[in-house]
Formats: structure tokens, sequence, C-alpha cells
């Protein structure tokens, strides 16, 4: 057998968007982001910085990762998103590395490189489908970079790596940012094995729709 591992890196994180009542929208729409982030944080904390602490209370939003009944994504942002490709002699994290397939190329630089080659057809574009639905919105994010995206993919001694072969995801948010994942190798579905990522920040409003 034959192991390739490819890696999705950049700038991304995860992202939660929820649904809230009007009461949690008019009491949080006013105040600072600081404040939100603070109780999406730790909703329990009583300090001056978390305006409210009781899950009882109607104007309580909680953890940020847990309001996602709208959506929740994990994944690099496709803009920042950079694709690397290399051959190894086995499927474990000890395996030794064979060579280089693709260096640290942008996401960019290869949807123009693959364009003619009919790449749009091995991506599947979504997006959140349902906005009408909710009127008042909330959005949680970590902002991280590093590697979002670790794939191993088997291929038989007498078979070649086709990067034309990969098939890719691509979600466009409520807030408009665009996230790419990697789905499949051919007929080959891929399990992102993980990544390592660095955390930037918080981010978090509520919206009217």
């Amino acid at each position: 057998m034959r192991y390739y591992r490819i890696f999705i890196h950049g700038y991304g994180g995860e992202q939660c968007f929820g649904a809230l009542t009007q009461e949690q929208y008019d009491f949080w729409k006013d105040m600072e982001e600081e404040h939100i982030i603070s109780h999406m944080i730790d909703p329990y904390e009583e300090d001056d910085a978390n305006p409210v602490f009781d899950d009882t209370d109607p104007r309580w939003i909680g953890e940020w990762f847990e309001n996602d009944n709208i959506t929740h994504v994990n994944a690099c942002l496709l803009d920042s998103a950079h694709i690397s490709i290399d051959e190894y002699d086995g499927s474990g994290y000890d395996s030794n590395h064979v060579r280089e397939v693709m260096k640290n190329t942008s996401w960019h630089d290869i949807y123009e490189k693959y364009l003619d080659a009919g790449i749009d057809d091995n991506i599947t574009q979504d997006w959140v489908k349902n906005m009408d639905d909710y009127k008042y919105i909330f959005f949680g994010a970590s902002i991280d970079k590093g590697c979002f995206g670790d794939y191993t993919i088997e291929l038989p001694d007498d078979e070649e790596f086709d990067f034309m072969k990969l098939k890719w995801y691509h979600l466009e948010t409520p807030n408009g940012e665009d996230f790419i994942e990697l789905l499949a190798y051919g007929e080959q579905e891929l399990d992102n094995c993980g990544g390592d990522t660095n955390g930037k920040g918080m981010a978090a409003g509520v919206w009217e729709n």
C-alpha cells in the first residue's frame, strides 16, 4: 500500500450560530463584545464582566459552543487555507516521510491551477438555507491558527495519487465567512484525524435578521 497525508492549515476556528428570543436580543444588542464573550466563556461567573450569571434568567445565553441550533463549524477559512500533501511509508504517526507531493500551496492557487480541469465539480458548496426561520441570532467563535485537517489516504502500490480525485466541502456561514474541508478521495471517505491549532482570540455578537 501507499499512504498519503493531506493537511489543511491556516486561520479559522470554531463558529456557532444559535437562535435567540427577542428578550435575549434586546438585552445583549447594546452590550460591548467583551461582555458577550465573558458570558459565553463562563456564564456562571459572577463578576462585572458578565452581566447575567443566573441560568434561570430569561436573558441567559449560556456557553457559546452549545448555542448551535442554526449551525456549527470548526474548520479552516477558505481565504487563508494552505494545502500540503506528503507520501509516507505507513499510516501511523511514526511512519517515515517518503516524498513531498504538494508544498504549502494556497487554496486560491490550487483553485486557479485546477479550474480548467473541473475542480468545481469536486466541491460541494453549501450554506445555511433556513436563515429566514430565525429573527434573532447569536454568534460565538474561537479564532485559531494552525492545522485544521489531517487526512490519510491509502492507495494500492501501483496507483499514483491524483489530486483531482479529492472531494471538498465549502461552507458559507451566516456571517459571510467561507470554510473548506476535505470529504473524500474518489469513493474513499476520509476522516479528519485532528489538527493542532493555537487560539488567537474570541468573537461574539447578536443581530436581528
